[in-house]
């Protein structure tokens, strides 16, 4: 028996002692990848005379988007950044161990590939590195693996290295593998109050705003929150419009032709169609309203019991049309020949509209078409080119009065969207990016 016992204890010691030795080769390792890598820039950019921390540093940025499919702000402030200067490589992230069975994974190329698009590199990842969390060792030296691709791909010829640009806590494990490199935490909502938060993505993002050079919010009430939660300063950087591409199109674009086929008076909505939309009032308005046709242009996302049940109605409607998705650079003529616009939010629990800074109101007020729109904290300071409506009523007489008078905010509505181009956003984000980067060198 005590034979028994005292392998049984040498076993425990040796295990411990395993774990311990692991966690002091990984920090080890780590602190030494730091160092080497810090050593290495200082030669690299004494070897680079031409090299100056006032240049524009390049940039790796990550967020869960196609760069091709509905453009956010990460496809416009990107590309305008790679426009002034910035070397930029744009990755979603790798393939997952469970997405084999997806057909995209399939036709994926094996060793992945860059490619171009609006002067940004564009990362297509490999199929065979894929993300495995079930497994934490063999998913953190993938992700370590697919952070050095991401860093080689960005490294430019001056030998400067990239700051890292991350646009959800999803990515923190990146952010982490790129270390010690400048970080950037711009986060597009109030991602606490989206579906699927739970307490491992809100340590990720805390993690984030402890680590970040630079903290960005879309909206002031997010800003506030997590600046709140973190202690840390939280910069406000709204969302812009292309107000050349929207203004333009009014006068010079033709109608698309699935748009023209629908009678006037058009009342839109151009976005996605998931659970922050007000489907249910959209079908009643339609309904009261029998010639008045309702336009909704954007993908269908996730929905919840009631927004299901809503566009379930709105599909049974003659008057209502879902077009589906369209290009991004089809949208300002969705847009510009429309008669009324609109922003009908559901607010409340479980919503992140509340946080939120519409990505489509500078775009409406720069096509000139009068918006109605629930009433959010962010949309206040636009009484004068906006029509509130709180609940059916107001909206049903809001867009009467568009349609009849011609709106809130005429003679306005694109001087105030001009005011928040996205060429402004992009100045303003290189600005703040350059301060980092002194900051890298002092």
């Amino acid at each position: 028996m005590e034979s028994i016992a005292k392998q049984s204890r040498t076993r425990r010691m040796r295990c411990d002692y395993s774990e311990e030795a692991s966690l002091r080769w990984r920090q080890t390792v780590s602190s030494a990848r730091g160092r080497l890598w810090s050593a290495w820039t200082v030669l690299a950019l004494m070897g680079n005379p031409s090299s100056s921390c006032h240049e524009p540093r390049p940039i790796v940025a990550m967020a869960p988007n196609d760069w091709q499919g509905q453009w956010m702000n990460r496809q416009q402030l990107l590309s305008r950044l790679a426009g002034r200067g910035r070397r930029i490589v744009y990755s979603p992230g790798q393939w997952h161990s469970w997405q084999r069975v997806d057909p995209r994974w399939r036709a994926a190329s094996f060793r992945g590939e860059f490619r171009e698009h609006q002067r940004v590199l564009v990362d297509y990842p490999p199929k065979w590195l894929l993300r495995v969390p079930r497994v934490p060792l063999l998913d953190e030296i993938s992700v370590r693996w697919a952070a050095g691709r991401l860093r080689r791909a960005a490294w430019d010829n001056l030998g400067r290295p990239p700051i890292t640009y991350i646009f959800h806590p999803t990515y923190q494990p990146y952010a982490a593998a790129l270390r010690p490199h400048p970080l950037v935490y711009h986060a597009y909502d109030l991602f606490e109050e989206a579906p699927g938060w739970n307490g491992k993505a809100a340590a990720r993002e805390d993690w984030l705003l402890m680590h970040a050079d630079l903290a960005i919010a879309s909206s002031e009430v997010a800003a506030e929150r997590l600046a709140e939660r973190s202690g840390r300063s939280v910069r406000f950087l709204p969302n812009g419009a292309n107000t050349r591409a929207f203004g333009e199109a009014r006068s010079c674009a033709r109608v698309p032709v699935d748009l023209a086929a629908i009678q006037r008076p058009r009342i839109g909505y151009v976005g996605s169609v998931n659970r922050k939309l007000d489907l249910s009032l959209i079908a009643q308005l339609a309904v009261a309203r029998p010639q008045w046709q309702f336009v909704l242009t954007g993908p269908v996302g996730s929905l919840d019991e009631e927004t299901a049940a809503g566009l379930e109605r709105c599909a049974s409607l003659r008057n209502v049309h879902l077009l589906g998705e369209r290009p991004h650079d089809q949208l300002p003529a969705y847009v510009a020949h429309l008669d009324v616009a609109t922003m009908p939010y559901r607010t409340g629990p479980g919503l992140w509209t509340g946080a939120g800074y519409p990505l489509k109101l500078h775009e409406y007020l720069a096509a000139d078409v009068p918006v109605v729109t629930t009433r959010l904290a962010c949309l206040e300071p636009f009484s004068t080119v906006l029509a509130f409506a709180d609940n059916f009523t107001e909206w049903e007489q809001g867009i009467r009065h568009a349609l009849e008078e011609g709106g809130v905010g005429q003679g306005l509505r694109q001087q105030v969207a001009t005011e928040n181009d996205w060429d402004l956003r992009a100045e303003q984000l290189d600005a703040w990016l350059s301060e980092i980067q002194e900051r890298a060198h002092v």
